[in-house]
Formats: structure tokens, sequence, C-alpha cells
């Protein structure tokens, strides 16, 4: 399934593309469970749950039950190195008109819990790339580690690192280390992106979010402990539901990318402001310097016209005396 020097590549660059992942059918199959999602977020029966890009509740059969398909299994275990695997996470994340925002740079880890050793599976549902807000990868990014704070990854805190901007098509999939900064911009045409991100784990880890329960997807439990996000946590007061507080952290993250796009165009207006100002300065001393020159043409022909009277007058005397 991969090569050597896949495997390398994903190590190195905390992520790895495969083209063509799935056949044909399994293609249809994922264009259908999209279609179906769709209907259901737009029914607002309750099944499915959208905030902002965030979709939660059971998914369609087609999508729901994708975590067990045999090929992405057997990438998992040699991504993860490990034969007993769990599922963290099974979620769709969805922009189109309801919702098309930027996200800002970001690294998973923080916003949820259990073992850092997780593999993120991206999935597109429709073509995925810049024009769509499709999301971008800093490459080798995961070997800092787990940064441990919320919030936007400022890089330019950081050596110089190359930022990917993979275009994926239905039947691809984008494999990622779950330390792996990544974000996304608006999309500039106006469509669907949808996406379906998995994450799995180590059966050692009894952790899981949003799940109905722990889920082993292939070997046995090699541990007896689980717990699912925010289980027993009490933060100044009452509470919020795992969901909420996710879904908030990360809404934080959101508002700290648009704060910092609204002050760089803002400090842009500025810079504008200022050289409109200098623009009408300069308008107004070339206007100045006009009305002199008017002035100086206007005195130069009023000081012609008096010495011609003044000549016809000598003339006039000059006739007077000499009939």
């Amino acid at each position: 399934m991969f090569e050597d020097n896949d495997i390398q590549r994903f190590r190195e660059d905390g992520f790895l593309i495969a083209r063509d992942f799935f056949t044909h059918e399994q293609v249809g199959s994922l264009i259908t469970g999209w279609k179906l999602s769709q209907a259901e977020i737009q029914s607002q029966t309750g099944h499915l749950q959208r905030s902002d890009r965030f979709v939660s509740g059971t998914l369609p059969s087609e999508l729901g039950q994708l975590y067990q398909q045999e090929s992405l299994l057997n990438a998992t275990r040699i991504f993860l190195q490990e034969e007993n695997i769990a599922l963290y996470m099974n979620r769709l994340l969805v922009k189109d008109r309801h919702w098309n925002g930027s996200v800002a740079n970001h690294q998973d880890m923080p916003y949820f819990h259990g073992s850092l050793h997780k593999l993120a599976v991206f999935i597109p549902l429709q073509p995925h790339n810049e024009t769509t807000g499709g999301m971008r990868f800093i490459r080798g990014s995961h070997r800092f580690g787990n940064l441990g704070v919320r919030g936007t990854i400022s890089t330019d805190q950081f050596p110089l690192m190359d930022v990917v901007s993979p275009s994926l098509e239905v039947g691809d999939v984008l494999f990622m280390d779950f330390l792996t900064w990544h974000y996304s911009e608006e999309a500039t045409i106006s469509s669907d992106r949808p996406i379906l991100q998995l994450a799995y784990q180590s059966a050692k880890d009894g952790s899981y979010f949003q799940l109905p329960q722990p889920t082993l997807v292939c070997g046995q439990w090699q541990t007896s402990y689980f717990i699912p996000f925010g289980h027993g946590i009490s933060q100044d007061g009452a509470a919020p539901s795992a969901n909420a507080l996710a879904e908030s952290q990360q809404r934080v993250a959101d508002l700290e990318s648009q704060l910092q796009k609204v002050q760089a165009d803002f400090a842009q207006f500025l810079q504008q402001a200022s050289l409109n100002e200098a623009q009408l300065k300069q308008l107004e001393a070339d206007l100045d310097q006009s009305r002199s020159q008017i002035a100086e043409i206007e005195n130069s022909k009023l000081w012609k016209v008096k010495l011609a009277l003044n000549h016809l007058k000598k003339l006039s005397r000059f006739s007077a005396r000499h009939p």
C-alpha cells in the first residue's frame, strides 16, 4: 500500500496524501453519504446538529461506518505502528454558504485529550483546494510536539517552515499526525467543502470524543480505563458539555484569527488614508502654484495693455503738436 519512502515522508512532514485511495464504487458511496448528510442537516430533525463548520450526531452509514474500511485500517496500522486500534473521533466538517469562515493556524491536540499518539484522517467528500477554502498544512511542525496551549499559532515565532495547500478530490485521503499544525482561509468560490475527519489511536488509550461509547476497531483493548472528553471536569462553576466546550474553544481561535485580519485591514486603511492625505496636500500645493502662475500671466497682460495705452497717448500728443 505504501512504500518505505512514503512512510518516511509522513514521519518527516507530519502528513501524507494518498491519491485515488478509494475505489470508484467507494467514491460513489462517499458522495451518497454526503448528500444524505446534507439533507439531514437541512431538515433540522435533530439527528445531525451543526454549529458553524462542526457537524455532530449519527452520520449515515456510508460515512458513519467508514472507519471500519479495511484499507484505512491497514494504513492506520502502518502509521501508528499498532495492531490494536481504537477510534477516537468520527465527525463531519463543512464549509458552505451557511458558514465559510477562515480557521486559525492551530494544533489539534490541545483541544482534545488522551495520548498524543493519534492519527488524523481527512476524507474529502467534494473537491478540496484553496478556492473552496481547503486546509493548509505546516510541513514538519509536528516535531515541536504538543504545544499544550489552545489558540492561534504565530509561525513568525518559529523557524521558517513550508506551507502546503493540497488539492484533493473525492477518493483521495490525507493522513496527518495529530500534532501537525494546519489552518484554512475563506473560499473564493461558492461551493460546498465537506470533509470527514477520523482520528485513530492505540487501543491502549481509552479516551474518546463525541462517540456514544469506546470503539475498538481492530485487535483487542489494551486498557480498562475509558473516559469521554470533559468527563468529571468542572471549570469555574457549571461545566459546559463536551461538545459545547470543544466548539467554544475552537470559536475563540477563529475569533482571534478574524481579529488579526481586521487589524491588518485597518492598518492598511490607515496607510491608504495617509497616502490620500499626502496626495491631497500635493494637489493643494499644485493648485496654489497654478493660481500664482495665472496671476503672473494676468499681471503681465495688464502691464502690456498699460504700456500700449501710454504709447497711444504719446502718439496723440505728438499728432496734436504736429498737425
